[in-house]
């Protein structure tokens, strides 16, 4: 399978929106931290974004036109978990929000994340990233090679 520079960039934007959190005021304990992580992100909602990344990374590459072999996918969804394995993924995510948040505001958000709506919404996390990420890889296609152009990238 060959791929083009559109489906590795949207393959980086998806996992990086994956990562992205608010706004730094303080520096929050790595402890709470992880906390929050894993109310937000268990394994299996973890696993879930990966398979939809892919199955949305292969969709953009057959609108480009390009054959996807059979049966792909879960190798595709393998090589990823593989190269972005849920415990590294964990740390990485933790250190981030660490860094980002005080203890206050982990406290804050782990008290949302444990009430209903805050269980809902973690649970429902991966879906909406999901729809975003549809979204992104029907629209990034389309718009990126003009810009890449304009900003002298191609």
């Amino acid at each position: 399978m060959r791929t083009r520079p559109t489906a590795v960039l949207i393959l980086v934007a998806l996992l990086a929106i994956t990562l992205t959190a608010g706004s730094a005021l303080a520096q929050g304990s790595v402890k709470k931290a992880k906390e929050l992580v894993l109310l937000v992100t268990p394994k299996e909602a973890y696993e879930k974004s990966i398979e939809q990344m892919t199955t949305q990374m292969l969709g953009a590459m057959r609108a480009q036109g390009q054959q996807i072999p059979a049966g792909i996918e879960q190798k595709l969804k393998a090589a990823v978990m593989e190269a972005m394995p849920y415990d590294e993924m964990l740390t990485w995510t933790t250190e981030i929000y660490a860094k980002r948040f005080s203890d206050k505001e982990l406290g804050d958000l782990i008290a949302f994340y444990k009430t209903p709506t805050g269980r809902k919404a973690a649970k429902m996390l991966p879906e909406l990233m999901g729809e975003v990420g549809a979204k992104t890889a029907t629209v990034l296609p389309q718009r990126l090679p003009a810009a890449l152009k304009k900003h002298g990238v191609m």
